[in-house]
Parts: structure tokens; sequence; C-alpha cells
């Protein structure tokens, strides 16, 4: 049980806070707040890839070129939403370009690689202390190239960041033995050290896990955590709502591992919702035996260790909009149709709104007062362990 001189307040029930709470709860009192409980956001059904091989940051001359290309067709990886703007997004694109020009890919994407290992080594720690189910498939994840340039690109890529470890090499491109459609495949990579498994999932039972031993002092409340007195006395009754000056009045520290709502508490730091979809096959018993990243269309598939199979992808700019667009998940079922032997048209259709920064790296230790743990974007899985572990070092 954690030494009860120390109580600790965190703010947001996603993966960020869930590591973040096991790090803390054998050595202080852990206290979790989340209005909607464990992992009900964007540690719901996300893509489920551990991807180390995916840890490049976005902010590459490419990419930009490639996002201005994309804006006039409706089905591309990205999708810019004109009728939301904002100065949080002119903001954020602004902060992206900047990141772009000043020539911090290399350097920032060796610091997720880094970042990512770490968090690899700390789940497998992790799964040999604690006997928990999160439909976790050492299956390797392949990158899949359908286009010359960006093959090329992709080669390069591979000997810049070959001296970091992670483990992406080259590959046949005869890809039927992983129940894939390669006629079209005219390279491919593979990292067998990466893996998929339920993000959701794991939540929920490290959560239960934590309720359930002695060892942790843990405890969960569904709480809505607003930012002043004002806001609680304006709030629905039901919400339950406790301000932020109460929390810091009751708990020696305060994290905030809340995603892309962060920003609520914390309006100056530069984290935009990027919305990302996913779709879910259950029994899914054609899916592919490997995980697969398809680098042209940007769309991640993850077989799960329980039939399950999830396709996910995009990168919507729309602001705080949590619409599911047809025309956005359509992309990602053509995917499957074209790409695997999954012949379903009924799948789970979701949305979440990944917290991002410009130059896509997370922010984690102290800003104004409170602790921070938010905006790993599309790595918040792979990188979760190793933030969280970071983080509380700190404390």
């Amino acid at each position: 049980m954690g030494n009860t001189t120390k109580s600790i307040a965190i703010i947001g029930g996603g993966v960020a806070g869930i590591t973040t709470a096991y790090f803390l709860a054998k050595k202080y009192k852990v206290v979790l707040f989340d209005p909607n409980g464990i992992a009900e956001q964007c540690s719901y059904a996300n893509g489920g890839q551990l991807s180390v091989c995916n840890a490049e940051v976005w902010n590459s001359y490419d990419n930009i070129i490639k996002g201005i290309k994309w804006l006039t067709q409706p089905d591309a990886p990205l999708a810019f939403r004109p009728d939301h703007w904002s100065w949080s997004k002119v903001k954020w694109i602004a902060g992206f370009i900047g990141a772009t020009i000043t020539n911090k890919y290399d350097y920032n994407t060796r610091r997720t690689i880094e970042y990512s290992l770490r968090s690899r080594r700390l789940l497998k720690k992790l799964m040999k202390e604690i006997n928990i189910d999160f439909h976790h498939n050492d299956c390797g994840i392949l990158h899949i190239y359908k286009n010359q340039k960006s093959w090329d690109k992709a080669q390069r890529t591979l000997d810049r960041f070959k001296d970091t470890g992670w483990g992406r090499v080259k590959t046949k491109t005869n890809l039927i033995k992983y129940n894939i459609k390669s006629n079209d495949v005219i390279g491919a990579t593979i990292t067998k050290g990466d893996s998929v498994g339920d993000i959701h999932a794991f939540c929920t039972a490290l959560s239960t896990h934590m309720l359930s031993s002695k060892e942790y002092n843990y405890s969960l409340r569904v709480n809505k955590i607003v930012r002043n007195e004002n806001e609680v006395f304006w709030s629905n009754p039901r919400d339950m709502a406790i301000s932020i000056e109460t929390l810091k009045k009751d708990y020696d520290e305060v994290i905030v591992c809340a995603g892309a709502y962060t920003k609520a508490f914390l309006p100056h730091l530069n984290i935009y919702p990027i919305k990302g979809y996913s779709i879910t096959y259950k029994n899914a018993y054609e899916a592919p035996t490997v995980s697969i990243l398809d680098d042209d269309r940007k769309i991640v598939a993850s077989p799960f260790g329980n039939n399950v199979f999830r396709v996910a992808g995009t990168a919507e700019l729309a602001g705080w909009n949590h619409d599911i667009r047809e025309d956005r998940i359509k992309p990602l079922s053509d995917w499957v149709k074209e790409n695997t032997f999954v012949n379903k048209d009924d799948y789970e259709k979701w949305a979440c709104l990944r917290p991002m920064t410009p130059n896509m790296l997370p922010v984690v230790g102290k800003v104004k007062g409170l602790w921070v743990n938010s905006g790993a974007g599309h790595l918040g899985w792979t990188m979760g362990m190793a933030l969280a572990e970071k983080l509380t070092k700190d404390i």
C-alpha cells in the first residue's frame, strides 16, 4: 500500500492517466478523476499498434506538400474543415510549419523512437508482473508501399534511423502468407518487435487490478473537473463538478492527463484535437496475421488476439467536433475490401480527438503549477508507459 503522507490527483482516465497512476500508486495515495470512467475517450478504440516503427514525427516538407495536395481529394488521409476556424487551429498550423522549417524532424523523431523503445520494455515488464488480458498480439508490424516515390523515401528513412535500434527492416513483397492481397505492393518493411493490443482493455484491466490489489493506494472517481469555482456553480449538478482550485487544496500534487481536453485547464498550451477514425470487425477469422501500416493511405490495421480486426486512420482538423462522418469511414472500409480477405459490412464505427502538439512531442512535466502528461497524439499508446515513468520520476 502506498505512502499516505503524499496525495496525488490525476485528471483523465485514458492510457496517460492510468499508466501514470500505475507508477505512483505503490508509493503515494492516488485518486484518478474522469467523468466518463476509464478509457472512454481517445483510449477507447484507437488503431491498437504499439509501433516503434511508426515513431516518425510528421514535420517534413514532403508531408506539407502531400497535405496541400490532399486538400482537394475527398478520400485523402488529411481532411481540413474550413468551416471550423479558430485561433487555436491557426496557432497549431503555424507551429507545425515552424517545426518543419527549423529542421527538427531528425532530432524529434529520435526522441519519439527512444520513448517508444523504452515504453516497449516497460510494457513487457508489466506483463510479466501482472496477469492482465488486453488481447495482445506479438505479430509485428508490416509497412507496405504502393508508390515508388514513397518506397524510395522509406529506404532512406531506414538508413537514417538504423542506429536507433528500432528494428525496422526490408522484407519480401509476396504478402499472401500474411493473408494480405499484395498485387500492387512494390516494397515493404517489417518490425518484428512491434505488437498490437486493445488499449481500452488494457486501461480497464490495469485499473481493475490496482483497485483490487493491496499493493496500490488507488481509487477512481467520476467527477467532472473544471477550471474555477464559477464553472462549478454553473455546472449541471449531475456532473458533480470539482474545480482545479479545490483539487490543489485537497491534494499535494495535481496531474493533468486529459488528452485534447488538457487545453481546458492550460489554455496557453499548443495542443490541438486532430480527429482520427476507426472501424472494428468482430469474428474476423480471415484477418491478416500481421499488423499493417499502409504508408500511402496512412491507414493502420491490427489483428487482436481475440479475432477482432481494427482499421484506423485519417487526420481531420475540425476543432472539437465529434461527429462520425461517413465520407471519412468509407476510405477505411474500402481499404479492407481492397487489401484483405475480410468480407464484412458489419463493423463498429468510432472517432476520437487525438491531442497533438505542432512538433509531435508530448508535454511531460510541470506547467504553471500543474503536472502534465499529454500531447502524445497518434503515439499515445506506443509511448504511454515511458511518458508516465518520465513524469513520475520528477514528482
